[in-house]
């Protein structure tokens, strides 16, 4: 198992290791709390995109006024 944990804030990665980006030849690429941070940012904006694009915004019918009486 991948030893990556998160919270609202960012990534949690077990004592001494860190993400690094590394290309198919082997470099790496970058490293460290930035790649951390740049994956962090990513998967929240994707969560949002989607948890947000299953609501639809009010049209006026959703207001229409409705026979309310009371006594």
């Amino acid at each position: 198992m991948i030893p990556i944990d998160a919270t609202n804030q960012g990534l949690i990665l077990q004592e001494g290791l860190q993400l690094a980006l590394i290309d198919v030849e082997g470099n790496v690429l970058e490293q460290g709390e930035l790649v951390s941070t740049a994956v962090f940012q990513a998967m929240t904006a994707q969560v949002i995109e989607q948890f947000c694009s299953r609501f639809t915004a009010f049209t006026k019918d959703d207001f229409k006024n409705h026979d309310t009486k009371t006594s």
